[in-house]
């Protein structure tokens, strides 16, 4: 018998220019016990994949032109939000993955200071030139920009910490984002897109994806749009991918 929660159950839906998508219906379960239904999600079919890359690359120049110092506020308000929504967001930790309630506490934290560290390096690096050394009365400089569109792919033993991450980094650095959460994890994460979103990220540079890896994470690495793909799962997987960018010239980081 699958235990009914008092209230309704949380919902994590593609999400392409903020908007929701229809997928393919299907309940989550609590790890620690099984017969706990903790929340519902719909999994993106495989055609929302181009769709949420080309809306990705048509809104990714204007976001890079913010340069870093904007983009770092945003990533500190959203920081500021994480930890303001603590509770609630552990508790999704703990009951969707299965972790403790201090290793779930801690993945808050984690997941905003890694927002901190990027909305530091966003500042650092992207508000403006870097000058060089050069020849007397010449000036030169380094501007450095976002590469375009990333997909973030993040496994399930850190559905917060690894997933906000992987998107903070590529938003700093001016790069639009596709997230593909674990396909065991995708309230919580749900729930750190919303949080960026209402931070003041576009909806049109995030897009959220969430399914399994071969209807959604094999297309999606697939897709000719992509600057690079940022990986943390199995090595063989991870070689799969590093495969499939290295023959068009794409980045990876696993």
């Amino acid at each position: 018998m699958v235990k009914a929660c008092a209230q309704a159950l949380p919902v994590a839906q593609p999400l392409i220019g903020g908007a929701p998508q229809p997928g393919r219906k299907r309940i989550l379960f609590n790890p620690a016990d099984r017969r706990e239904a903790v929340g519902i999600v719909h999994e993106a079919e495989s055609g929302l994949v181009d769709q949420a890359v080309t809306r990705a690359r048509l809104a990714q120049p204007a976001w890079n032109r913010l340069r870093g110092g904007a983009r770092a506020e945003i990533l500190e308000r959203a920081a500021d939000r994480l930890e303001a929504e603590r509770g609630v967001l552990a508790a999704r930790v703990t009951r969707e993955a299965g972790k403790t309630v201090p290793d779930a506490l801690g993945e808050v934290r984690e997941a905003a200071d890694a927002l901190r560290y990027y909305a530091s390096r966003a500042r650092a690096d992207f508000e403006g030139p870097t000058l060089l050394p050069g020849p007397v009365g010449e000036r030169n400089e380094l501007w450095l920009e976002g590469r375009g569109v990333f997909a973030c792919i993040s496994p399930w033993n850190f559905p917060l910490a690894i997933f906000t991450a992987q998107i903070g980094g590529a938003l700093a650095a001016g790069n639009a984002v596709i997230a593909k959460p674990a396909e065991q994890t995708p309230l919580v994460a749900s729930e750190a897109v919303r949080i960026l979103y209402e931070s003041g990220v576009p909806g049109d540079v995030l897009g959220f994806l969430p399914g399994d890896g071969q209807s959604i994470g094999q297309v999606l690495t697939a897709h000719p749009g992509l600057a690079g793909v940022a990986f943390t799962g199995s090595t063989e997987t991870a070689w799969m991918i590093q495969k499939a960018l290295s023959s068009r010239g794409a980045r990876c980081r696993s």
